[in-house]
Order: C-alpha cells, then structure tokens, then sequence
C-alpha cells in the first residue's frame, strides 16, 4: 500500500492543479499545501525528520473537534475537489461525510482487498471488525472506489453490497516500479554463487512460509546440501505465525540453505529477482500479488497456487500448481535449475520476460473517468 501511496502523491504533485494532503500527526491531522507535500516526500527515506516549526504547512487541523476540522477544509480546499484515500487508512464516516459534506469534495477510495472479511483466520484478530468498520464508510459515503483487478472488483462489490450500498467502482491494474538492480553484498557474499529460489513478502499465515519450510527441510533430510539450493526470504515479519518465527529462528537445523532478510532494499530484491531461478509465491489469498507481477516483469519464472487473480493478470505465465503437491514443487524447481544450467540465463529472460501495467494505465482509467 505505501507504494501506491506513493504513486499517487507523485503523480498529483506532477500535476500543475491545486493540490492538498491530509497528514497524520499524533492525535490530529495537518492540512498540507503544495510546497509542504513536497517537503512531505522529500522527508520519505530520510532518517532526519523534517522540522516542526509549520512553516511549510497550510493549517493544522485538529482530529478532535470534527466542526473545527470541517470549517477548516471548507475555508481552504476548493469546493469540488477530488479527495482520494488510496491505503485503507484514516477510513471513518465521519471523516469521509465531513470531507464529502462540508469541505464539499468528491470521494474517491481504492479498496486492496477483502481478505480480513473472507479470510478473518489470516488477519491480526482485530483486523475483521476494524475493517469491516472501514469498509462500510466507504459503502455509505465514497462516490466512487477503485479496485485494481476485476477478481478483487468482484469481491469487494459483493461485501459493499452486504453493507447495503455498492458505489460506482473503476477497475485499474496498478502500475509498477522500473527498479534499477543493486546487489547487497551481504546476500551475495552468503548465497557463494549456489542457484537460489526467492520468496518476497510479510511473514504472516496466508503466504504459505510454512509450506515452503517443509520443502526445505524435505531436501535437507533427503539430498546432499550441495544439492540443495537456497531459499531466500525477502519480507518483514508479520502477526499470528509464531510457529514460522520459530522455525526461522533454528534455521540453522535446515543446513544453512534458507536465508531470511528483512530490511533489503527494493533494488536488492530487484537484483534478487534477476538471478533465481524462481519466484515462489505459495499465497492462499491475494487482492493483487504485486511481486509475481514484478517478477514476471523482470523475467523471473513464478510459481504459485491457482488462484483466480493470477490467472487474471498473469495468464499462463506462472506455474500453477496446488499447495497439497510438494512433490510437484520440487520436482518444477529441479526442471528449473537443470534448464538454467543448460541455457544462458539471459535468453531465458528474454524469452519469458512479460509486459508489466504501468501507472500511466492506472491513472489514465481512474483519472479519465468523471465522478
């Protein structure tokens, strides 16, 4: 979601109209014009925070004291503006009614997935009810929501529609980021050159660690560890995957092949994704999937479970194949290893590579659509 976050705030920024931000801070929000959510961007990835002397903001607004916060947006903000809250967060009636209401904008929210609603047992344990709260804001007071895949698009009409109100909605594939390739030194110095599977995203139930876990450890127990490949973990450790984390935490028992990394940047994952031999990408649910896009988009094999949203943006370019089938999974990594050896690997790149969506697409759908 902060990548989408992002895109939107350079994307607006990019354009020479009128633009506002509503910032979080602490308890209350800041009204930002142009030159504070420049200041705002630039602040992004830099370990200094910006200063607070609010020189470069527009008007603080308070988050208690909703009349005040209402009076303020409808002094500042041109009436009938677009307002567009594309991260699931700050979503309340409230908040949405006195944007749409008093400050007099037209709402626009962009809906990920439903997943806490289908799939409550892979959400921290308040998420479904703190969601569902969300969700039934955007049903009653958003005049319009994006969603960026028809397969999502179904499942969120179905929810709003149990919420008793289903908006216009605009389907929009969301766009990704050319990242340059940069190596960490760390990651290739203990990789030795070994062929390497990459797995990318949050350590929580639904990505499927577990499962790759128990392939590992089958190849540790039945293959010499030269023959072994590695497996590598790109992502953050997230909530209700106790047993994983303690997994991780003896990795050493599974024979020094699996490295797990939490804080690589995108461009060594970029780096990561061009020389393995696959992405594995065992997700239960998805509203999107952005790294099988972005491995795909870089020539890197995927494999995953057949699930409606790839077969929707990705076709036959992955291979599908079922959770419950670890003799499959490993029989396809070891066909994959063996045609790397046999063949340049820039050439099987260049044969497989597939077009990305790009955020000019996304923006030209939701933007060239009037509300």
């Amino acid at each position: 979601m902060d990548r989408v976050e992002f895109a939107y705030l350079d994307r607006f920024l990019n354009d020479p109209i009128p633009v506002f931000g509503l910032a979080r801070a602490g308890r209350g929000f800041f009204l930002l014009d142009r030159r504070g959510l420049v200041r705002f961007r630039q602040s992004l990835g830099n370990p200094t925070p910006p200063d607070q002397d609010g020189r470069s903001l527009l008007t603080p607004l308070s988050i208690a004291s909703g009349p005040l916060a209402a009076y303020l947006l409808r002094r500042h903000v041109p009436a009938g503006a677009d307002y567009y809250n594309v991260g699931h967060a700050n979503l309340s009636r409230w908040r949405l009614r006195a944007i749409r209401r008093f400050a007099r904008c037209r709402v626009t929210v962009l809906i990920h997935d439903v997943i806490p609603l289908r799939h409550p047992e892979f959400s921290r344990p308040d998420a479904t009810a703190s969601f569902r709260r969300k969700l039934k804001a955007a049903a009653w007071e958003a005049d319009r929501i994006i969603c960026t895949c028809a397969t999502t698009g179904a499942d969120v009409r179905a929810a709003l529609a149990n919420l008793g109100r289903v908006p216009p909605m605009v389907i929009a594939p969301l766009g990704i980021n050319h990242v340059e390739a940069v190596p960490s030194q760390r990651v290739t110095e203990l990789l030795a050159g070994r062929p390497y599977f990459l797995a990318v995203g949050t350590i929580e139930p639904r990505k499927g660690y577990d499962f790759l876990l128990d392939l590992w450890e089958d190849m540790h127990r039945t293959r010499p560890k030269a023959e072994t490949p590695c497996l590598v973990i790109a992502g953050r450790r997230g909530w209700r995957n106790d047993a994983v984390f303690r997994r991780l935490d003896s990795l050493p028992t599974i024979g020094g092949t699996v490295l797990e990394f939490s804080d690589l940047p995108d461009g060594a994952i970029a780096a990561l994704m061009d020389d393995a031999e696959a992405l594995l990408f065992p997700s239960l649910a998805e509203g999107y999937g952005l790294p099988t896009i972005e491995a795909a988009a870089r020539g890197c094999p995927v494999l995953c479970l057949p699930l409606p949203v790839f077969d929707e943006l990705l076709g036959d370019y992955p291979v599908y194949l079922k959770e419950s089938d670890g003799y499959s999974w490993l029989g396809t990594m070891d066909g994959l290893i063996k045609t790397g050896r046999q063949r340049d690997r820039t050439e099987r790149r260049r044969s497989t590579s597939r077009r990305p969506p790009e955020w000019e697409s996304h923006f030209n759908r939701v933007l060239s659509q009037p509300l």
